[in-house]
């Protein structure tokens, strides 16, 4: 089956043991990173969380928020490659780790999105209704109204030794019906030093990816297949 997608966003979250964070700290964590990643705003919130974002555009928006005990990275609008985005959020956790001291990560969780189109079919919200669903019009007219998106999440859990776990969701696109929207959230459980171990990031950040292009996809092209 023929299929393209388009990244989306990429979401990461790094939780730690709770620290104060010193100001000036986060400050040269900003002058290390501000140019390489075009930081263009340093913002502290009331609750004393800090926010270093990119200029607020349609085209590779990165934020990156700090808290007492986590680390949340966000890249939207991208159009760059998954490493791309990986190799950023490394390069962002070594200045932060190198600032703050803060190396040992408890859990992290890596949100890859992204949008789907299954070039056979021309409406993707025809295909998960008809084909994933296997529902007919007579089913849908309880509601009395037509249907404009359609999705199902799915959860995953560790198995065996691996704790990792994959909260997966799967819906029609609402501003595109051609298109599926795809998220895949892995949760990655076993702590880490990023400091002696930092190409965790990419290697999780692929894993995540992984399961969406073999097992996500595999399961939406199955029903096309029959």
């Amino acid at each position: 089956m023929d299929i393209s997608t388009r990244l989306m966003s990429i979401n990461m979250e790094f939780v730690f043991i709770p620290v104060q964070m010193e100001d000036r700290k986060l400050r040269g964590v900003f002058d290390s990173v501000s140019e390489s990643h075009s930081i263009t705003s340093f913002t502290t919130l009331p609750d004393g969380s800090v926010i270093m974002s990119t200029k607020e555009e349609k085209n590779n928006l990165a934020r990156y928020r700090i808290l007492k005990d986590r680390l949340q990275v966000s890249y939207e609008f991208c159009s760059n490659s998954i490493n791309y985005y990986s190799a950023l959020a490394a390069d962002f956790l070594g200045a932060f780790t190198k600032a703050t001291a803060v190396s040992l990560v408890i859990m992290h969780g890596i949100t890859i999105r992204k949008l789907v189109n299954l070039r056979q079919f021309e409406d993707g919200r025809d295909y998960l209704v008809r084909k994933v669903f296997s529902l007919e019009d007579s089913d849908m007219k309880i509601f009395a109204r037509p249907l404009h998106v359609i999705g199902s999440r799915m959860f995953f859990p560790p198995v065996n030794q691996e704790l990792s776990a994959y909260d997966v969701k799967i819906e029609s696109w609402a501003e595109d019906t051609r298109s599926i929207f795809v998220e895949c959230a892995g949760i990655y459980s076993a702590p880490v030093d990023i400091r002696e171990n930092s190409s965790v990031i990419s290697s999780d950040v692929d894993r995540t990816d992984a399961f969406i292009s073999k097992n996500v996809m595999g399961f939406l092209t199955h029903f096309g297949e029959k």
